[in-house]
């Protein structure tokens, strides 16, 4: 069969555009492919992180199983629970009114652990909305120091507010901003976490449509985007100051080749994150110019690791 042939039969098969069956041919080979888009074709798991502001993950654990949940914990994260069963919805709970955990997927769960700022750090969270990761840093704050939490959406800055006073959070100030335009604040933090918009590919097994939403052409645009962001954050890193870089998205565009313009426009390096899941950044089949370096990225995949497809870089402001 012909390899356009080959193309179009297994598109057509998940449901995909074919464009999208090019690239991870490119990165991945055929075989790994359909191991990628099997995986895609499982719903992804539901998974809570623990607002340890508010309560202890064993206790939250043993609270939801007398309501008949069955929970394991995820062994990479500090705060990640699984919900096996359910028997109503997660989100139902007084538990969850109450603030003592939040939905998020595995990956972003992540976050955290790859971020982790001291309690007497300034931080910027770039583009905060709805909050969930901006929760994990206050935890890792002991909800002490102060985070700048920025979105240009008014109604996900609503929403995160409630989702922060919902979980007790209480070192955020929140503003309606367009983090490309950060310097103009003339702010500087020890950490900053950019999890960018993105293209949302890693997110299909809780989102269908995702299989033929997105174009080629919003890959590109994104990632104008995202090198927007990021130069904008770097700008705004103090000297050995850190920024983690983040998105759900699949494609290198977005990921890999964000961060090898940083490092070839700044004074900045890659360091190892401290995370206990995922495979380095992808390098061969991508690019002819991606820095050795950009193994020291993580992705995750959801045929690898069972969560949604998710991206993580960290870099380290240089001494001028």
């Amino acid at each position: 069969m012909r390899y356009e042939q080959r193309i179009r039969k297994i598109a057509n098969k998940y449901g995909y555009s074919e464009y999208m069956i090019k690239r991870y041919i490119t990165f991945l080979g055929i075989s790994e492919t359909i191991e990628l888009l099997e995986a895609n074709e499982e719903p992804l798991p539901i998974t809570i992180q623990t607002n340890t502001i508010q309560i202890r993950l064993e206790i939250i654990k043993k609270q939801l199983e007398e309501k008949q949940f069955e929970i394991e914990r995820i062994p990479y994260t500090r705060r990640g629970l699984k919900i096996k069963y359910a028997p109503f919805s997660v989100g139902a709970t007084s538990e969850y009114l109450l603030g003592y955990y939040t939905i998020q997927g595995a990956g972003s769960i992540t976050i955290g652990d790859a971020v982790a700022p001291n309690p007497e750090d300034q931080v910027i969270d770039m583009c905060a909305a709805p909050g969930m990761k901006t929760l994990q840093l206050a935890q890792d704050m002991e909800n002490k120091g102060n985070i700048l939490a920025l979105d240009r959406s008014w109604k996900r800055l609503k929403a995160l507010e409630y989702n922060l006073a919902r979980c007790g959070v209480q070192n955020v100030i929140t503003i309606q901003y367009d983090s490309k335009k950060l310097t103009k604040l003339k702010y500087t933090a020890d950490t900053i976490l950019l999890d960018a918009p993105c293209t949302g590919s890693g997110i299909i097994r809780k989102d269908q449509e995702r299989k033929k939403s997105r174009k080629e052409e919003d890959i590109k645009l994104m990632a104008r985007i995202q090198k927007q962001l990021i130069g904008a954050g770097i700008e705004c890193i103090k000297e050995r100051g850190r920024l983690v870089y983040s998105t759900c998205s699949l494609e290198p565009e977005e990921n890999e080749e964000v961060i090898n313009y940083a490092l070839n426009r700044y004074p900045v390096k890659l360091i190892e994150p401290t995370i206990k899941i995922g495979s380095p950044g992808l390098v061969n089949g991508v690019s002819d110019y991606l820095s050795p370096e950009i193994k020291k990225t993580r992705r995750l995949w959801p045929h690898k690791d069972g969560t949604e497809g998710f991206f993580i870089g960290v870099l380290q402001k240089c001494v001028l």
